[in-house]
């Protein structure tokens, strides 16, 4: 009797389990039946109810996410009424497709990884088939492969930003999506590295939005904003390094150089005026120009500026100069002896700023003074402006150069034929290689050959190298 008892109960149990089991076996039951590319390579998934009971309408009306995937190890969500907004899953057997990203490509073959009734929000008659991850490939594109990036240089610059230059080296083809996102397993990284620590991580989602390091052999150049906490007032040594977080670079990706965020002022160049310089000029301009070439503002300060052996060289008042800026400082000095000149120009010559180099500060020039010597005034030539016919105005020029070594003012005259009186005039103040034109109409009234003479001194006032070369003569005939 209590064994009949025993096995009474087990039918009944079994009876009651077999029940439940009917109960659930009715409803909406979704899965992810595939993930694949259109031709654009773009990212699609198709979910299908495969249950024997639809959808119900309310869960089309909720704004909680149903969908979620991820690539990369990047996780996004979509409502319901994004995947099935025809509402295709209300029918059991029913399936949706729908794009999981338009704004990606794959590019080679990509881990994708997705899950349907996220959260659990409908009853199903199976809540462990939910799940789904694959590969799926572009089959245009090739493979991205293992790049690294390594860091070519970094300085200060303007602000005590820090300038940083990259290259991909390789060695696959380009450097995967996967490395551009912020929460990515396989994510790249650059870190500001001092004193042991690190003072910044970026991300290159962040550092290089326009993939501009993707392919081989690309290079690129990102100015960075100083970490707050990194002091480089003064002279520190910092790494700069970039790393894949999900495995460690296979080649050496860093770069190590000490620096400074500091003014630096130099002075960037010396000249003079004029050019070939004479004892008899009276007018010598001597400029130096000051650059600050650091990264950050300097204060005022001191500039010596020395022509020869002068004892007491002038200091000159610089102001404080922005990162970039310069100012320029001209002299006049009397130089009357011939002979070669240093021409020395002192920035910060009293040390008054705390520079990132205070060993070029200095700068040396020369100059060669020449001593003045006599002018040559030589005619160079006679030439009519076009055809000569007769009783019709042409205009005759000559070209008379200085070819001496001094500046001088001369008189100078032009005669066609008998004329008594002829074109004259002056020319003053003609430096060395300084060539003046006389110019001057004429009309020639007979069919006769016309002398034209030039003479460039007339009188002989001027003390010249050469007194034979002040003359040139021209004959000229008039057509018909």
């Amino acid at each position: 009797m209590k064994n009949l008892m025993s096995l009474i109960a087990i039918i009944i149990t079994i009876l009651i389990a077999g029940l439940a089991i009917a109960s659930t076996s009715n409803g909406p039951d979704l899965v992810i039946e595939k993930f694949y590319i259109d031709s654009l390579c773009r990212p699609w998934a198709t979910v299908k109810n495969i249950g024997n009971r639809g959808l119900s309408a309310q869960y089309y009306n909720q704004n909680a996410s149903i969908f979620s995937w991820e690539e990369c190890g990047k996780r996004r969500t979509l409502r319901l009424h994004t995947i099935d907004p025809q509402k295709k899953l209300m029918t059991p057997g029913g399936k949706t497709s729908f794009m999981l990203n338009s704004q990606i490509r794959v590019e080679g073959k990509i881990s994708l990884w997705g899950y349907v009734d996220w959260g659990n929000r409908i009853p199903e008659t199976n809540d462990r088939n939910n799940a789904k991850s694959d590969f799926i490939r572009c089959p245009n594109t090739a493979e991205p492969g293992k790049s690294e990036i390594k860091v070519v240089d970094f300085q200060i610059v303007n602000g005590c930003n820090i300038k940083v230059t990259l290259r991909n080296v390789g060695p696959g083809p380009y450097l995967s999506r996967c490395a551009y996102y912020n929460n990515s397993f396989n994510r790249m990284i650059l870190s500001i590295v001092a004193d042991g620590r690190s003072y910044k991580n970026i991300s290159f989602a962040e550092l290089d939005p326009n993939r501009l390091l993707k392919t081989r052999n690309s290079q690129a150049t990102f100015t960075l904003a100083k970490p707050t906490n990194l002091n480089i007032d003064n002279k520190k040594e910092v790494k700069v390094k970039t790393y894949n977080v999900h495995r460690w670079a296979s080649i050496d990706s860093s770069k190590t150089k000490t620096i400074q965020c500091a003014p630096d002022l130099v002075v960037q160049n010396l000249t003079y005026y004029p050019k070939p310089m004479y004892t008899d000029i009276d007018r010598k301009l001597f400029s130096a120009t000051t650059k600050n070439i650091g990264s950050k503002p300097s204060r005022d300060c001191k500039m010596k500026f020395k022509i020869g052996g002068e004892s007491n060289a002038p200091e000159y008042a610089i102001p404080p100069l922005n990162p970039g800026q310069t100012r320029t400082w001209t002299r006049q000095v009397n130089l009357n002896r011939a002979g070669n000149y240093t021409i020395k120009a002192e920035v910060d010559s009293r040390k008054q700023v705390n520079e990132i180099n205070e060993v070029n500060n200095i700068k040396y020039s020369s100059v060669r003074i020449l001593q003045a010597s006599k002018p040559d005034f030589k005619v160079l030539d006679i030439t009519p402006m076009g055809v000569i016919r007769l009783n019709q105005p042409v205009t005759i020029k000559a070209r008379i150069e200085n070819t001496g070594q001094a500046k001088a003012s001369y008189k100078w005259s032009m005669r066609v034929g008998a004329e008594f009186n002829p074109f004259s005039g002056i020319t003053h103040n003609s430096s060395p290689g300084h060539i003046f034109t006389i110019s001057r109409q004429v009309t020639f009234t007979k069919r006769i050959n016309y002398l034209i003479r030039v003479k460039a001194d007339p009188n002989n006032e001027v003390d010249e190298i050469n007194e034979n070369n002040n003359e040139k003569v021209k004959i000229v005939r008039p057509n018909l």
